[in-house]
């Protein structure tokens, strides 16, 4: 009798590492998969500074995958323009490029400016689904396992 009690131990250790195992993998492929979905402008954000003298003009394109939430600040006025329509004279200016759309940003001043873009995009749902699944699986796989070792 004793040593189906051994054998039994011995299984029941091996399930649980092997929700712990599963539990971690889990946890760890939600986390990779939610932030390195390899993009231009990542969904956790990302800048772009830019510096031109008087008389010259500044011009960058921006790419939208999904939603692009896009933020301009500079230290002095410009002259704002996207695709080649003139917005306003101003410092700073919030953008939103729809997905699959690309807006080309251009700027003109009379002294030297500098400053800086920020954007950001939102993350797909799907993506946001699947890494909160994931990541509720890998949670409940160590759950399971600590419910199992209180229990011994």
């Amino acid at each position: 009798m004793s040593a189906r009690r051994e054998e039994a131990t011995i299984k029941s250790g091996c399930v649980v590492s092997y929700f712990r195992l599963a539990g971690f993998l889990r946890i760890s492929v939600s986390s990779v998969s939610a932030i390195s979905f390899p993009t231009l402008v990542p969904y956790h954000g990302a800048g772009e500074r830019f510096t031109f003298g008087p008389g010259y003009t500044y011009q960058i394109p921006w790419h939208a995958i999904t939603k692009l939430h896009l933020t301009f600040q500079a230290n002095e006025t410009v002259k704002l323009y996207a695709n080649n329509q003139y917005i306003c004279d101003c410092t700073s200016y919030q953008f939103t490029v729809e997905p699959d759309d690309t807006v080309l940003i251009r700027m003109e001043a009379n002294s030297p400016v500098s400053g800086m873009f920020t954007a950001w995009q939102e993350i797909p749902l799907e993506k946001q689904l699947l890494a909160l699944t994931l990541l509720s699986a890998g949670l409940a796989g160590i759950a399971i396992s600590v419910i199992s070792i209180r229990k011994k």
